[in-house]
């Protein structure tokens, strides 16, 4: 991750998420920041490229995945998630009514290949209507919640269809989505370079979508977020006793905490290279990342540095093309290195 808990003092990646766990504060977060400055537009390109690449990085490398789950390929958000200060131009940018509707569609999904568009209303999945919209309320994710919920049982059963409004016309839309590793993406409004995965969502900022250089880089990310899901490193950080906040920087806290974050650097170039991106861009990333931005004050005693981290990454890179010439498949082998 980046700067996990702490960026006010260091833009660096990765410290397991604690405050992201709940539906409601993980669903929509895009909408949450929205002020009549931002740029929806433009926001929506950033949530689009990160759903593109998540997408890609959970469906193509499901083989690295030990739980599998339907994928949707899309992201909803819902009139009743904006305050009421931001409804109008919402409505107007995005032309969205009072159903829920798609914000961004991975290009790659079975969803798109059966004909979804974003700003397709979702009116009803598998003949049910979704919720009513919430009267007289704003700023909720009530609603958004509950048609998530409606969704995923759908999905869990195979095929789906959907009853979308287009136009001021209905039509439905039946796909049969991808299995594959159970992370979910999203972007948050902010300035600050961050990355986060809390067990389920895989996290980043607007800011850190922009810096990443091309899909690849962005895929270095997000697959050391992803890895963190996989491997259960929250999880297996709770049941050690790790302590969070300033006592995570020292001692066995510091060393159980760094270990993950080595496991993530390496699981994660898999994951890129069984998407098909290519893993020599994590270590573009952290050389540029490096150049750039430097060490953060809190970041050595949880995190390898950004040179350890390009010779981490390098090692397994080399491994993964000495198992390729010998016609092997470059699967991870976290037991044979420790940091």
């Amino acid at each position: 991750m980046l700067a996990g808990g702490m960026p006010r003092f260091s833009p660096v990646l990765c410290a397991l998420l604690l405050s992201f766990t709940t539906p409601a504060a993980a669903i929509g977060a895009f909408a949450s920041a929205v002020s009549a400055n931002d740029d929806l537009l433009a926001l929506r390109t950033l949530d689009r490229r990160m759903e593109t690449v998540g997408y890609r990085l959970a469906a193509r490398a499901a083989r690295l995945c030990p739980e599998k789950a339907p994928l949707p390929g899309f992201l909803l958000h819902d009139v009743s998630q904006y305050g009421e200060s931001d409804r109008a131009e919402v409505r107007t940018t995005f032309g969205i009514g009072n159903a829920p509707s798609v914000l961004a569609l991975a290009p790659d999904s079975p969803a798109a290949h059966a004909g979804l568009r974003e700003d397709d209303g979702i009116v009803a999945i598998d003949g049910r209507p979704v919720p009513d919209l919430p009267s007289g309320t704003s700023g909720t994710f009530t609603r958004l919640v509950a048609v998530t919920d409606q969704l995923e049982k759908a999905l869990a059963g195979g095929a789906v269809t959907l009853t979308v409004e287009r136009s001021g016309a209905r039509q439905e839309i039946r796909f049969t989505p991808e299995q594959g590793c159970p992370s979910r993406f999203q972007t948050r409004p902010s300035d600050t370079l961050d990355a986060r995965a809390n067990g389920d969502y895989v996290e980043a900022t607007t800011a850190m979508v922009a810096y990443a250089g091309d899909d690849a880089e962005l895929a270095a990310v997000l697959g050391h977020e992803m890895a963190h899901n996989i491997l259960k490193h929250r999880a297996r950080l709770n049941a050690a006793g790790i302590q969070r906040g300033l006592l995570q920087q020292f001692g066995r806290n510091a060393r159980l905490t760094r270990n993950t974050e080595v496991e993530a650097d390496r699981f994660g170039v898999y994951l890129m290279a069984h998407a098909g991106f290519d893993p020599q861009a994590a270590v573009r990333f952290w050389e540029r990342y490096g150049r750039e931005h430097g060490a953060g004050i809190f970041r050595a005693a949880t995190h390898p540095s950004e040179r350890r981290r390009i010779e981490i990454i390098k090692a397994e890179i080399a491994r993964m093309r000495r198992l390729e010439q010998a016609g092997q498949e470059p699967l991870p082998d976290l037991g044979s290195q420790s940091d």
